[in-house]
């Protein structure tokens, strides 16, 4: 049986004039290993705004119908990478997406009426993960505000 692993990441935006999160994603779709043999990877790249997000994702999920997602992001300030433990249901006024726009309500939520977090299953990274010295990599509760 095949799985199904959506891989995506994001374009460059204002303070990002490239985002390496897109070739990594393509990159990560298109490399072939024996890991990889019964798996079927589909790469896609997002548009840094909220509206291309609520359109393409649902969009992908129901024409690919992935087991998994990957889904890297940029976090400049950060010195190594960070694998999130935890999926946030909120939209903020904090930062305006490329477009620039902002969520019209000061808060809300992405999936109204669900809940505000979720757990991911980032607990079986690999140690190696975060020991290696060419990636340095932690678990976060935290994506960041944006």
């Amino acid at each position: 049986m095949t799985a199904t692993i959506l891989i995506t990441g994001f374009g460059p935006f204002p303070g990002a004039p490239f985002n390496p999160t897109e070739p990594l994603a393509v990159e990560l779709a298109r490399r072939r290993h024996p890991a990889f043999a019964n798996v079927r990877r589909v790469a896609h790249v997002f548009r840094v705004s909220y509206e291309a997000v609520d359109r393409d994702l649902p969009a992908l999920i129901a024409r690919e119908k992935p087991q998994a997602f990957v889904m890297f992001g940029l976090a400049g300030r950060t010195k190594h990478v960070r694998i999130e433990t935890r999926a946030r249901n909120v939209l903020t006024r904090v930062v305006p997406d490329g477009c620039p726009m902002m969520p019209a309500p000061i808060f809300a939520t992405i999936c109204a009426g669900g809940p505000l977090r979720l757990p991911a299953a980032a607990r079986r990274v690999s140690s190696h993960s975060s020991t290696s010295p060419r990636c340095a990599a932690r678990r976060s509760a935290h994506a960041g505000r944006y």
